[in-house]
């Protein structure tokens, strides 16, 4: 199976955790005389004592900082202010006493953790890499030493190796420019892969937490990702051994760094697949799906570790649905025509010998043209998208529902979009593929799609991922148990604060006004359609050009059984006539240099929407002429 194409981050800051795409918002500090008497009492003592000559008092300053200060969110906003990751950096980590160092680096990696982008890139600009490495090479030495047996290595060496390795994967999680560095580091992936090393007794939250950083720096990092493949006889086969681990983090993170690393551009020289990966994954999150999550409390420290590993194995499957999604565009070989929409189809400009229409939508049959291909033609990829249907989808609905742990049900429904994404597309292509998806499809709207967006939830990152979910489900299939949902979404786009989810809003409505059966609906959609495009420019540019899509392709035929009673006799075309001026207005304001993709879509719909306009005239009065002649 060939490589997939990867999207290019052009922005230093690397995709946030949360699926929403949403960075938390810190409050705004606030200073009263409650703050300032905090600051007297407790945040300049503790800064004053930093530089004690007493190596004790200074341990003792940096351990109050690490368990209470830096917890709270106000002293921690004071500490920053007093500088203080500066005076970790340039004294603390290099003092002479190894309990002050331990704990300067934890200092660290706290506020790195707590703080996320801006101090992360802080640090690194700061050139915190360079204080790290001698600090590498140095407990790469200790563990050599204490191969043998792990367990005389003192605890100060493995809360400074905990502590180093969890300062790497923030600064690796928040910015590509540290990343890069991180990866520069030669010493960083056989050290990491030495704490994995399954003949080593190493402490389990050490293998946790080394797993979990080589699998931030793996994720789309082809230079790293390529060196380790140059080297993978020494790797590969240990990270094939550790996603049968008996700790379920350091075995779900296994094979997400195996997934990271089936797509640099150099292969696996074994042939392991994401198929050979899901069975792993899923069964682990089958575990989670097995707790009623909305009165589950983690209470230890294993409990935790349950639900973040079920976290990490849900984004896992998210990126192997994506690419799976990705490698059947590279399956479509065998180009085979696709009936078009008669408004761009031969026979419609043969019939009507007007050779203008045919030159006005010569330039729309390149996009609009569909390929497809035989189940024969692509038998490598079968295993994986009959294993997502059949036994990772229903384990991702289930953790999908909402509940009170959000961080699990979001991520489970960004996998299952990109899953229906992936098999809504893969249903074209596989006929064995369709009726089991379309059973499965009906099944998902049901139990997640129908109950949220028509009890008009008040969270917006619910509606938004469940309104992504809903898309692909719109579009595969038309006999999903609708009623009136689409006056849900059009309600919901209404109240919608973003762009995305406006966007979500009419793809799914354009996809819901297809079905033939319902002309209702489709008068519905219709109109909401001209209400937005007929609102340009003051509409989002995204907004508009799958407005314009989906009245395309909904109308695009006048044979269908909602054209005459819904587009002719509302005069839709006379909307979108209107409509004209306003769009191209909006396109004007998309600079190119900013957003080229967008400004290129733009000028695209732009275009298709007056040569749209000009053939559904011409539709109407062959149909007229048409209807006189019968007459």
């Amino acid at each position: 199976m060939g490589k997939a194409a990867k999207p290019k981050n052009k922005s230093d800051a690397r995709k946030a955790t949360d699926p929403t795409g949403g960075r938390p918002k810190k409050p705004a500090f606030t200073q009263t005389p409650q703050t300032d008497a905090i600051h007297k009492t407790r945040i300049l003592p503790a800064m004053k004592s930093l530089a004690a000559a007493s190596a004790t008092d200074r341990a003792a300053a940096l351990s109050t900082i690490c368990s209470e200060l830096l917890d709270d969110d106000t002293c921690r906003f004071m500490l920053l202010k007093e500088r203080i990751v500066a005076k970790l950096m340039d004294d603390m980590v290099v003092d002479t006493s190894d309990d002050v160092v331990v704990l300067a680096w934890s200092a660290l990696h706290k506020i790195a953790a707590l703080e996320g982008y801006d101090h992360c890139v802080n640090m690194f600009r700061k050139g915190i890499l360079s204080k790290v490495q001698p600090v590498l090479e140095k407990l790469a030495l200790s563990l050599d030493g204490v191969a043998a047996d792990p367990s005389k290595a003192p605890a100060s060496v493995w809360s400074l190796t905990e502590n180093i390795i969890g300062l790497l994967k923030c600064l690796s999680d928040e910015s590509e420019q540290a990343l890069e560095g991180i990866s520069k580091i030669n010493i960083i992936v056989p050290f990491l892969m030495g704490l994995l090393n399954p003949s080593i007794s190493i402490p389990e939250h050490i293998q946790s937490a080394a797993a979990q950083c080589l699998s931030s720096l793996t994720e789309d990092n082809d230079p790293l990702n390529s060196k380790i493949l140059s080297e993978q006889a020494n790797h590969i086969p240990q990270l094939i051994q550790l996603k049968e681990h008996k700790i379920p983090i350091v075995r779900i993170c296994a094979c997400a760094i195996l997934h990271n690393l089936s797509l640099a551009p150099t292969e696996i020289e074994n042939n392991l697949t994401d198929a050979d990966l899901l069975p792993v994954l899923t069964a682990f999150i089958k575990l989670t799906a097995n707790y009623d999550l909305n009165t589950f409390v983690p209470s230890t420290p294993d409990e935790h570790a349950g639900l973040r590993t079920t976290e990490i194995a849900l984004e896992v499957i998210s990126s192997i649905a994506t690419f799976a999604g990705y490698e059947l565009e590279d399956l479509q070989h065998a180009p085979k025509e696709e009936p078009l929409p008669e408004f761009i189809s031969d026979d419609a400009s043969d019939a009507s010998g007007d050779d203008e229409m045919a030159d006005d939508l010569a330039d729309l049959r390149e996009d609009m043209e569909m390929t497809a291909m035989s189940d024969s033609e692509a038998s490598g990829a079968d295993r994986l998208l009959y294993y997502l249907l059949e036994s990772t989808a229903p384990i991702v609905l289930q953790l999908s529902k909402p509940t009170s742990n959000e961080r699990i049900s979001l991520r489970a429904l960004a996998a299952l979009t990109n899953i229906a994404w992936t098999l809504c597309n893969a249903s074209t292509l596989f006929p064995r593929i369709q009726s089991k998806w379309i059973t499965l499809s009906g099944k998902i709207w049901e139990v997640i799609v129908a109950p949220v967006v028509t009890g008009n939830t008040a969270n917006a990152a619910l509606a938004d991922a469940i309104t992504g979910v809903a898309w692909p489900l719109a579009k595969s299939s038309k006999q999903l148990p609708t009623g009136d949902i689409h006056k849900s979404f059009i309600g919901l786009y209404g109240v919608a604060a973003s762009t995305e989810l406006k966007t979500k809003c009419v793809g799914v409505l354009g996809a819901l006004a297809l079905n033939e059966e319902r002309v209702d609906v489709n008068r519905d959609v219709g109109v909401f359609l001209m209400g937005v495009i007929n609102a340009c420019p003051e509409v989002p540019a995204e907004v508009m050009v799958e407005a314009l899509d989906a009245v395309f392709d909904i109308y695009a035929d006048a044979e269908y059984a909602y054209d005459e009673p819904v587009f002719r006799a509302l005069g839709f075309v006379q909307h979108l006539e209107a409509g004209t001026k306003g769009v191209r207005t909006l396109v004007r304001r998309i600079d190119k240099k900013k957003f080229p993709d967008l400004r290129v879509k733009a000028d695209e719909a732009s275009m298709n929407l007056n040569r749209f306009v000009a053939y559904k005239k011409k539709e109407a009065k062959k149909l007229e002429a048409k209807d006189e002649e019968m007459e």
